[in-house]
Formats: structure tokens, sequence, C-alpha cells
């Protein structure tokens, strides 16, 4: 799936900032929701491939415009709501107002059956292919050509 999340190799984002020992949280409501996600996956409903997925479809200018934690927020909730756990209307009731979800999920590539085996030193090259679903190949080494250096 080619989205706003895969913005590597990408130029023009500024300087990535970076504070040694640095506190992950920075408000409680953070730490809720990190929790919640973990509690969820821990519990079945949801996997992380799917949790990475509802990332990956919010709306690019939400995507660009929230904190971490509030794409860890949407990409929960909207799996809830599309898991019946809860409902749009119950969400944006207990925040006072929108409560912005991400898009309808795609298809994405079913699980390689027969995987290739590579070893170190195979000249490789890196299929070429979109998928409207989630995939963990970002765009830019798509139709790549390298030589296998191992895991």
């Amino acid at each position: 799936m080619d989205g706003i999340h895969d913005l590597g190799g990408r130029q023009g984002f500024g300087r990535i900032r970076h504070t040694p020992n640095g506190s992950p949280f920075h408000a409680d409501w953070e730490k809720r929701a990190n929790a919640l996600y973990g509690l969820a996956v821990r519990a079945g409903i949801f996997n992380m491939d799917e949790y990475r997925h509802a990332i990956e479809r919010m709306a690019p200018r939400h995507y660009l415009s929230a904190s971490y934690y509030e794409r860890s927020l949407t990409g929960l909730a909207s799996l809830l709501v599309e898991k019946g756990i809860v409902t749009h209307d119950e969400l944006e009731r207990l925040a006072g107002g929108a409560f912005p979800l991400a898009s309808p999920s795609a298809a994405g590539r079913s699980n390689a059956g027969d995987a290739p085996r590579f070893r170190i030193g195979d000249r490789v090259v890196v299929r070429n292919e979109h998928v409207a679903g989630h995939v963990r190949m970002p765009a830019y080494i798509r139709g790549k050509r390298g030589v296998g250096v191992g895991a």
C-alpha cells in the first residue's frame, strides 16, 4: 500500500528531533492509549499487522499532523469500531466531538506459502508490486537489486 506513512528515503521533512534519555510519554493519555493497544493485541482482538495497517490507512493530512500516540489511538479506535467493540458514535460522544478514524481496509497479500530461500551472497531483485493492503515493503526498495547479507 502506497500511503503517507511510507516516508523512508524522502526529503524535505527537516531534521529528526531526538532527546537522549527522553521520556517516551509526554502526557498521561499517551500511556493509556499505549496500554489499551497492547491489551487489545494480547486479548486477540487484532494483531500487529492489522494495527499497523489501520495507522497506514489514516488520511494523509491527519497522519502528518498527528503525534505518534495520536496515530496509535486512531489505529486502535478504527479497529475497535471495525471489530464491533465500540461504535463511532460512542467514540464521538465520549470525546465530545469529532473522532477521525482510518479509511476502510483493503485486502493485502496473503502469506507466502513456499517462499524462496536465499543465502548470503545471493543476488536478489525486490518485487516491483503495488498491493492495496498492508505490506512490509517500503516503496523506495521496489525493483531494486542487491546482494543478500543475512538477517
